[in-house]
C-alpha cells in the first residue's frame, strides 16, 4: 500500500465481490467506492468522479451496457475507464462491451491480483494517452513534471542522508535545481545525484534502448537521429564564504552548465579543480 493515486468506482450488486475488490484496490493505495446498482453508480459518479469503474453488466435496475453508454454520452465523465467483471464468458458480451468504449472485460471468477494489475495498466495507459502531445504522441506536461518530481524526491533523499543542518535545496523551474550546502559535503553530495540518476533513470527506458544506449527518433526536421539516454549535468560554484554577487554567481553557473552539457553522460564539475567527475554506474 503506498499514497493514493486514483479513485475507482465498483458497481456490482454481489457484495462479496464488490468487496473483494475494495479490498485488493485499497491495498494497492486506490481510493475506492461501492455501489449495488446503477442508480447508486450514477449518483456516485456525480459526488465522486472516479477515474475508473469497474461495472457488472446485469444489475438489480438495468444493464450495465446501456449504463457504459451513459458515462460514454456525457462530456464530462468521457475519460472515465471502464472495466467489465461478469460471469458472461460469452464472445458476444466482451465484443460488445469494447464496441460501446469499454476498456477491458473480466470474467468472475477473477484472479485478485490480476484484476488489481489490470485496474493499475489501464489507468496508467489513460494517464499517457491524456498527458501525450496531440500532435507527437509524445509525453506531455503531466508526464514531464512526474519525472522532474522524481528527480526532486532523489535529491531531497541525498540531502537527507548526505547534507548538513543549514543546506539548502530548491527547484528553479523546469529541469533546473539549485544546492548550497559545505565545501566538506559538495563532493559526496554531487556524486550521489550522478550514480543515483544513472542508476533510477535507465529503467525508464525499453530494454533495448538500454542496451544499444540510446534510442532512434525523429527531430523536428523529419530526420532520424540516435538521442543516448537521459544524463545529469552537475556543477559546484565554489566560494570562500564571503557574500558574493548572486547574479555573478549564476552566470559562473550557467557557464560551467553549458560546458558540462557538453561532454557526454552525466558529469560533475567544480570551479575550483580541473577535472570532471563520472558516475561510476555510467
Amino acid at each position: 500500500a503506498g499514497a493514493q493515486h486514483g479513485r475507482v468506482l465498483v458497481v456490482d450488486d454481489d457484495a462479496k465481490i464488490a468487496s473483494v475488490c475494495r479490498e485488493v484496490l485499497e491495498g494497492m493505495g486506490f481510493e475506492v467506492g461501492v455501489a449495488h446498482s446503477i442508480e447508486e453508480g450514477r449518483r456516485s459518479l456525480r459526488e465522486r468522479r472516479p477515474d475508473a469503474v469497474l461495472l457488472e453488466v446485469s444489475l438489480p435496475d438495468g444493464d450495465g451496457f446501456a449504463f457504459l453508454e451513459e458515462i460514454k454520452a456525457e462530456r464530462a465523465s468521457g475519460h472515465i475507464s471502464v472495466i467489465f467483471i461478469s460471469a458472461r464468458t460469452e464472445t458476444s458480451s466482451k465484443v460488445r462491451a469494447l464496441k460501446l468504449g469499454g476498456d477491458d472485460y473480466i470474467t468472475k471468477p477473477f484472479d485478485a491480483l490480476e484484476l488489481g494489475a489490470r485496474v493499475e495498466s489501464m489507468l496508467r495507459r489513460k494517464e499517457q494517452e491524456l498527458s501525450s502531445s496531440p500532435t507527437t504522441q509524445l509525453p506531455g506536461s503531466t508526464a514531464i513534471e512526474r519525472e522532474v518530481r522524481q528527480t526532486g524526491d532523489l535529491m531531497r533523499e541525498i540531502f537527507q542522508q548526505e547534507g548538513a543542518v543549514g543546506d539548502f535545496l530548491g527547484h528553479v523551474a523546469g529541469d533546473d535545481f539549485v544546492f548550497i550546502t559545505s565545501t566538506e559535503s559538495v563532493d559526496r553530495v554531487c556524486q550521489r545525484a550522478i550514480e543515483a540518476f544513472d542508476r533510477i533513470i535507465p529503467l525508464y527506458y525499453d530494454r533495448h534502448d538500454r542496451e544499444r544506449g540510446h534510442i532512434e527518433a525523429e527531430d523536428r526536421f523529419g530526420e532520424k537521429r540516435h538521442f543516448p539516454i537521459m544524463s545529469v549535468s552537475v556543477v559546484a560554484v565554489m566560494t570562500d564564504g564571503v557574500a558574493h554577487d548572486h547574479a555573478e554567481l549564476a552566470r559562473k553557473a550557467a557557464d560551467m552548465k553549458k560546458k558540462a552539457k557538453a561532454i557526454p553522460g552525466s558529469v560533475f564539475l567544480r570551479s575550483d579543480v580541473e577535472r570532471v567527475v563520472r558516475s561510476i554506474t555510467g
